[in-house]
């Protein structure tokens, strides 16, 4: 049966406004600006409770008989509402853990890396399995490490934005 929480699948996301500020930090300081997505990323999250599923419908076609015994979950799935909850406290979980990142008090889904010569500067926002993310090659270099001792990623340059960048003049 579903429990009181089952239908719990806000996971919160970075808004607007808070991407528009990364853009403009990008360009005021001529960062490199790439997307991260987190494969299968509604896999990664723990449950905090025990959860039990029921083989699907479908598994009944062709003939087959369900088995007489249910599954106890270890990770979210697809489908299920609060699996990207769950995925998403993963990923801050990941973040957090490596202290050269600091979560914003105002927006929960960007994190920052310190400025420094040895770790370089980067600032990225989560929306669901995608990262958004501006910041000189050492930082973004950072961050694409320590996702994936957790996680498997792909990176990308952003398409279809076109930013007006004077390089001369900085």
């Amino acid at each position: 049966t579903e429990g009181i929480d089952y239908q719990e699948k806000n996971a919160s996301t970075v808004v607007w406004a808070a991407v528009k500020m990364l853009l403009a930090i990008a360009v005021k300081h001529d960062y490199d600006i790439v997307l991260i997505d987190i494969a299968t990323f509604f896999l990664y999250g723990d449950l905090d409770e025990e959860v039990y599923m029921e083989f699907p419908v479908r598994w009944a076609e062709n003939g087959r008989s369900p088995p007489e015994f249910v599954w106890l979950l270890k990770k979210g799935v697809y489908g299920w509402p609060a699996a990207s909850n769950g995925a998403q406290k993963k990923l801050k979980s990941v973040l957090i853990a490596d202290k050269r990142f600091k979560q914003l008090t105002s927006d929960d889904c960007i994190f920052t890396s310190a400025d420094s010569s040895s770790d370089g500067y980067c600032s990225t926002g989560s929306h669901v399995d995608d990262l958004f993310t501006i910041g000189d090659a050492k930082g973004i270099r950072l961050l694409t490490k320590t996702l994936e001792k957790e996680f498997k990623i792909k990176t990308t340059s952003i398409t279809g934005v076109q930013l007006a960048r004077n390089r001369e003049k900085k």
